[in-house]
């Protein structure tokens, strides 16, 4: 036996209603739902709460914070050697991101305190974990 399923579902305020009209046997309307429902995406990774991008003040400060120097090469917070211009380069040995010391996804903010430099590949290791040791 195959009966219409209609889904009207708002996403979101300013976003428009998506309308599906789908033939489907009897009892698989929670697997239609799982199918059809948006997901959320996640922030992208190296960027500030808002999800942006950081600012060239706020990777300096992070950087003085986490170096106590201005000079271009430095350690992170597990002693891995990173340089300052190579900040979000994956693609670099040196290559370093600004950490939320406590994860957005669980409370933490951009102030300076919950910041630190993080060589790239540490920093998607740690993810979300908190509290975090290296």
């Amino acid at each position: 036996r195959i009966t219409p399923y209609k889904q009207n579902k708002s996403i979101q305020k300013g976003y428009k209603v998506v309308q599906h009209l789908i033939f489907l046997p009897l009892g698989n309307k929670r697997i239609l739902d799982q199918i059809l429902t948006p997901k959320i995406m996640a922030r992208k990774r190296n960027t500030n709460a808002r999800g942006g991008s950081w600012t060239e003040k706020e990777k300096q400060e992070v950087w003085l914070k986490s170096n106590n120097s201005t000079a271009n090469a430095g350690k992170d917070a597990c002693g891995k050697a990173i340089h300052y211009n190579k900040h979000g380069d994956t693609d670099s040995s040196y290559g370093w991101e600004i950490d939320h010391i406590k994860p957005v996804a669980k409370g933490g903010t951009d102030a300076l305190s919950n910041l630190q430099a993080l060589y790239w590949h540490t920093n998607r290791t740690k993810g979300d974990e908190y509290p975090w040791n290296c």
